[in-house]
């Protein structure tokens, strides 16, 4: 467990509520960058590159597209676009990636702006942007193997990254081209019940709960854009999720169409990947692309 990860920071919710504030500048609470990587992929095992990808406003994101290990038994099944959480950045989550390395698919692990080696200031709408860039870098790079099979081509978010992937998608034409599988992990259904929730786990900002909830009540959320997709879509939550509660994935799959699964776990924040049986399953899952 990122330790990060178990709250929204308690100092972005006072700034916010005690400045004036526009609405672009209330979802940068979402955000908790770290510029210092602690690991790469080759401490774990596993080939890469760092990749810089360029966006369109002039912001330079780093990323690393990570290799699996292939033998005679275990050929190349696939890619997967990863989009990590609001803490720290790709260093501290590539882990949460070593299962599908290990079972035979390509990991893109990209850093929003601000994070890591990326440039800029992360912010909504503006790491939509990254995302959109990273893509693109990603599937300009697939093109450049044709002698690989047709194989599914996933995103992966967990937590802000889940919710930032099911916008994303529903919203990119060329997602829904390229892509075979979305996959969230951890997600919220909404950014206003998200802040709400962490400014009322704090007795700092439990006051302010409903105040934080309205000032980010006009932004797209995760529930209104998932009808949309019509990609098979897997929402992955751990019923014993205190950061993200286990309800945001009821309301997901509700508001979702018939391509949209749930699969429950016991696990707590971004742990689902943890249990053996359920990584197996996602795996047969991603496989039917008929």
């Amino acid at each position: 467990m990122i330790q990060h990860e178990r709250w929204l920071p308690v100092f972005k919710l006072l700034l916010l509520l005690t400045s004036a504030t526009s609405l672009s500048g209330c979802t940068a609470l979402f955000f908790y960058p770290d510029r210092t990587l602690i690991r790469t992929p080759a401490d774990l095992g596993f080939a890469y590159q760092d990749v810089t990808v360029d966006t369109e406003d002039g912001e330079q994101l780093h990323a690393w597209l990570i290799e699996p290990k292939l033998n005679a038994a275990n050929k190349h099944q696939g890619t997967v676009y990863f989009l990590h959480g609001n803490a720290q950045n790709i260093s501290y989550h590539v882990r949460a990636t070593e299962w599908l390395l290990n079972a035979g698919f390509t990991v893109f692990a990209l850093d929003y702006r601000g994070y890591g080696w990326s440039t800029g200031t992360p912010n909504i709408p503006e790491v939509y942007r990254d995302i959109d860039a990273g893509f693109g870098w990603l599937v300009e790079y697939t093109k450049a193997k044709p002698n690989k099979p047709r194989a599914p081509f996933v995103i992966l978010g967990q937590s802000l990254g889940a919710s930032l992937a099911l916008n994303w998608v529903s919203q990119t034409p060329t997602a829904e081209r390229h892509l075979t599988h979305v996959i969230a992990d951890s997600g919220f259904s909404r950014f206003s019940t998200a802040a709400r929730d962490a400014a009322k786990g704090h007795w700092l900002t439990w006051l302010f709960q409903f105040p934080v909830q309205w000032l980010l009540s006009d932004e797209t959320d995760p529930v209104d854009s998932i009808g949309f997709i019509e990609l098979p879509v897997l929402i992955v939550h751990g019923v014993n999720d205190q950061l993200v509660g286990y309800y945001h994935a009821e309301e997901l799959v509700r508001a979702g169409g018939p391509s949209v699964e749930l699969m429950t776990t016991e696990a707590s924040h971004i742990g689902s990947f943890r249990y053996a049986e359920k990584r197996r399953q996602i795996l047969d899952w991603m496989g039917s692309l008929e």
